[in-house]
């Protein structure tokens, strides 16, 4: 068998075994909405097909579920996500409960992990929400590495009975290293008030802080 025959032979296998392949692909697949639109019927004829994708390769345009890429180059992202910390700023702080916190005590209202920090207190701000009777507090506010007592965020200030309030930042620069803290201390104004409507104090602390470095 001369070398011309033997490449007819091995197209013509080729050729069936490929058709029977396409036919039983085509009759168990069928093709997405998105797929028939730009002309695929079935798997047969778009092997490159992804779960939950389609493409175009004649014009360029690809999809998966959550990402765009068309022919420009310009890239779309149609998921979402939760940026915990980032180089165009985010928020540190947290809530302070007065009710499950011991009053004359200092607690951790947030440790920071990850990159340093670079934080502003111009940006930032305590409010406190009285939702009902609540007994007068001091709160102060401050950064620590040991969950130590500091007052260099927010100095010793007194919050009103029953009165909502913003209470203005010291103006102070600091950065934010791996374990560092910020702390809060709250104490009774009246050492002979009753706990009880402590639960009616919601208050917040948040300061502004963006990621430096490499």
């Amino acid at each position: 068998m001369n070398e011309t025959v033997k490449i007819f032979v091995v197209a013509l296998i080729a050729s069936i075994i490929g058709g029977f392949v396409a036919g039983w692909i085509g009759g168990n697949q069928s093709a997405s909405p998105q797929e028939q639109s730009f002309g695929y019927t079935s798997l047969a004829n778009n092997p490159f097909r992804m779960p939950n994708s389609y493409a175009d390769f004649g014009g360029g345009y690809y999809v998966d579920s959550a990402v765009i890429i068309d022919t420009n180059g310009s890239l779309t992202v149609t998921a979402t996500t939760t940026i915990a910390k980032s180089y165009d700023g985010f928020l540190v702080g947290g809530g302070i409960t007065p009710a499950s916190i011991a009053t004359n005590t200092v607690f951790t209202l947030y440790s920071h992990s990850g990159g340093r920090a670079f934080c502003d207190t111009e940006v930032s701000n305590l409010f406190a929400d009285s939702t009902g009777y609540s007994p007068a507090l001091t709160i102060s506010i401050g950064t620590s590495t040991s969950a130590g007592y500091s007052t260099n965020l927010v100095a010793s200030s007194t919050l009103a009975t029953t009165t909502d309030a913003f209470v203005d930042p010291s103006t102070y620069k600091f950065v934010l290293e791996s374990g560092d803290e910020i702390t809060a201390f709250l104490a009774d104004v009246n050492s002979n008030a009753s706990s009880t409507y402590f639960a009616n104090w919601d208050i917040e602390y948040q300061t502004l802080c963006w990621l430096i470095g490499g």
